[in-house]
């Protein structure tokens, strides 16, 4: 029986490495936590720490899906980022991210924007981000 568990695990990393997904934030434990779950899943990851960073990757690399803190520094956050993603690369799934939890009431209802809240556990952001890849169509 663990043999399947492990067999099925390893097909889905090899399905889950198909898919790109970019880590936006800026408190390098967090950012590292989360592309480590996403990595040991499968997932192709790309990081980075500001939203400015972000879109300069997003427009020159394929990337499948987003996940970004809320509040970051300098003049750009992850609310606008979502919002130039949803303008620019309107496919890809934006998943915010925060520990403030008026920001879920915020996001409620806007189209593509998926609401985390921190602290996140490693199945919550992994079945988030199955999930959303599926609905997106990308779940080749």
């Amino acid at each position: 029986m663990p043999q399947h568990a492990s067999s099925s695990q390893a097909s889905s990393e090899l399905q889950n490495n198909q898919f790109t997904v970019l880590v936006v934030e800026d408190e390098p434990a967090i950012r590292m936590i989360a592309a480590d779950i996403l990595r040991d899943a499968g997932y192709n990851v790309t990081e980075t720490s500001t939203a400015t960073e972000a879109m300069v990757v997003l427009s020159s690399q394929r990337i499948d899906l987003v996940f970004s803190d809320v509040l970051m520094p300098g003049s750009i956050g992850g609310l606008t980022l979502a919002g130039w993603i949803k303008a620019n690369r309107p496919k890809v799934p934006v998943i915010l991210c925060s520990g403030i939890s008026a920001v879920s009431r915020y996001l409620h209802g806007r189209e593509g924007i998926t609401f985390l809240a921190k602290p996140f556990g490693t199945n919550d952001l992994l079945g988030l981000v199955a999930r959303l890849l599926a609905d997106s169509g990308r779940d080749r």
